[in-house]
């Protein structure tokens, strides 16, 4: 614990004191030392390519240990792999060394349970200071990583090492020799000894090797981001010869998104969850992309994308009918998903549910947002009764989560017919005459009368709308009565409710008078001159006069006149006392049952 912690003080200090790359503390052997393990079961070696790029630091506080960093850019470390059965690195590393200023790597393979037999199954790769070097493992003890051995490792299916022999290819290795890997293979193809003994080691021609797929130096993953926000995606790769055209591809869950050697990603709003990002490394296909008809490297990522904007359910609003309450079970609702379904951003699907408030079941969402700015749906309801049906609509991001706060409308419906009444007018009534008619509508269903409309019918069939612009449920209307001559008149009374219900009551028949009474014809019983001031009169008919008035002025009389006489046809029946004695022109006004009179003299 006392060494671990004054390593780790060594580590934070020389950070503080040095630009170069400080790398990981947490290997198998620390900068080449032995482990307790026999020799036998330990691979180690120098990395030679490194020679030089990496010195010694030692800690000014603490001359007890040193730290350790590179001249180069770049973490310094090597990771041991496992081949698969096209000789590929698939999977990730079985143990890492970090390499330390004597530029060595170790591995104990006892400790990891590695074997070595007589095929390649192993390969140390080492990262650091813009190269991948490699070791085709053949075997334990001292194993130095050459720019030979990096040749001999590329592979990956072009040639695959699990085919070789360890020993042939530890004896022709040892061959081999080179500033660079590009080195080797022209030592190698300007040979034609070490050309035959390369195709007898590995059964394949040394130009197989040059499409071999490159190797990955540098890779930027970010492995947790957020809904939103933009994360860097990089990686880059090694190939030994400089001909060979590299291209990149970014697949995002089975999806190609990206050709470059940086890819920005920034997650939808309905991206939260777990992730694949691949990188493929290859060769240009003749259009900027990776072909992968020929050899490559895939390496696979997982992502996990946060939850920065929680699903939310779009508004929810009824277009047919037009408005609540209604009538009928059949709907057509309207989801607003807005411009380029802005609003569907947080999900991938919809349910409803009607006067249920629990959360619907996974299987229930079937509605997905295809429509920008607004998507009709239709709807029927389920519950067929009258009332409040209150609709959700839920809403589920491609993570599963649901909305807990669902969008809602509320609708009523209402199928039941208001009450209405109307006094009938007893009649006759005076045509243009004024007539007080109650009216009144009531609805109990619970969405209220909307309109109370007055209509009329001379021949009482055919009505037509006097009046609807009555908001009360119980007035007394003034009617104005048509000027009509009929004995068949009739009135109608159509209650509505808001939910467009109706009932209607029907007047029983009344008559309407608008012609007034003939002048009566009359005789006056005494003679022209009289002795005193009494005189009478006969009415030669009553027809459609149901008084007389006598009066010895011009004018007629007002109906709430004193002095109508009932009209009578007996002989001397309508009287008048004149008012003294002198001469008179006297005029009869007949009345009928409505109030009309003409003058006669």
């Amino acid at each position: 614990m006392r060494m671990t912690a004054l390593l780790n003080l060594v580590l934070l200090n020389t950070m503080l004191f040095f630009s170069s790359c400080i790398f990981k503390s947490s290997f198998l052997n620390f900068s080449g030392d032995s482990t307790s393990s026999s020799s036998s079961s330990v691979l180690s070696g120098a990395i030679t390519p490194f020679a030089g790029l990496i010195a010694s630091k030692p800690h000014p506080l603490n001359p007890f240990n040193s730290a350790w960093a590179a001249t180069c850019s770049g973490p310094v470390e090597a990771k041991l792999f496992l081949l698969d059965s096209n000789g590929k690195i698939t999977g990730d590393a079985i143990a890492t060394s970090a390499i330390g200023s004597s530029t060595t790597y170790s591995f104990d393979f006892s400790s990891l349970g590695v074997t070595v037999g007589s095929k390649v199954t192993h390969v140390v790769e080492v990262t650091g200071c813009t190269e991948v070097l490699s070791l085709p493992v053949t075997g334990t003890g001292s194993n130095n990583i050459t720019y030979a051995t990096t040749l001999m490792s590329f592979g990956g299916g072009t040639i695959n090492l699990k085919n070789v022999s360890t020993s042939s290819l530890k004896t022709f290795v040892d061959k081999l020799s080179g500033a660079s890997s590009t080195a080797v293979y022209n030592s190698i193809n300007a040979s034609g000894t070490l050309r035959a003994e390369y195709m007898a080691v590995t059964g394949q021609a040394h130009t197989k090797v040059l499409n071999s797929p490159p190797k990955l130096n540098t890779v930027t993953i970010p492995t947790t981001i957020m809904e939103g926000t933009l994360a860097a995606f990089t990686g880059g790769a090694y190939h030994f010869s400089g001909g060979y055209d590299l291209k990149y591809r970014w697949v995002l869950d089975g999806s190609t998104v990206a050709n470059t050697a940086t890819w920005n990603w920034t997650p939808l709003k309905n991206q939260q969850g777990s992730h694949t990002v691949q990188l493929f490394l290859g060769q240009n296909d003749g259009g900027g992309d990776v072909d992968i008809a020929k050899d490559h490297l895939i390496k696979s990522y997982a992502v996990t994308v946060s939850d920065a904007f929680p699903v939310t359910a779009p508004t929810l609003t009824l277009t047919s009918p037009a408005s609540s309450p209604v009538t009928v079970n059949g709907l057509t609702l309207n989801i607003a998903t807005g411009a380029s379904k802005v609003n569907c951003d947080t999900l991938t699907s919809l349910a409803i549910t009607e006067n249920d408030s629990n959360t619907p079941s996974a299987g229930a969402f079937t509605i997905t947002c295809t429509t920008n700015v607004n998507q009709a749906l239709a709807h029927t309801l389920t519950n067929t009764g009258d009332g409040t049906k209150t609709l959700r609509l839920w809403a589920k991001d491609s993570a599963g989560n649901i909305t807990s706060t669902p969008s809602t409308l509320a609708i009523f419906k209402d199928t039941t017919n208001p009450a209405s009444s109307l006094t009938s007018p007893t009649g006759p009534l005076m045509g243009t005459g004024t007539e007080s008619v109650a009216l009144a509508g009531t609805d109990t269903s619970g969405s209220g009368v909307s309109q109370i409309a007055f209509h009329y019918a001379s021949d009482g069939t055919s009505f037509s709308l006097v009046s609807n612009a009555i908001s009360t449920n119980s007035i007394s209307y003034n009617w104005t009565v048509p000027s009509d001559n009929v004995a068949t008149a009739k009135v109608k009374v159509i209650v509505t409710d808001a939910a467009g219900n109706t009932d209607e009551t029907i007047s029983a028949a009344f008559t309407i008078d608008s012609t007034g009474p003939g002048a009566p014809s009359s005789t006056m019983v005494n003679a022209a001159y009289i002795a005193g001031t009494g005189t009478s009169f006969t009415i030669a008919s009553c027809t459609d006069r149901t008084q007389i008035f006598v009066k010895e002025s011009a004018g007629a009389p007002l109906i709430t006149d004193s002095g109508w006489q009932t009209c009578a046809t007996s002989a001397g029946a309508i009287t008048h006392t004149l008012s003294s004695e002198a001469s008179y022109t006297l005029r009869l006004w007949a009345r009928d049952a409505v109030g009309l009179r003409p003058i006669t003299v």
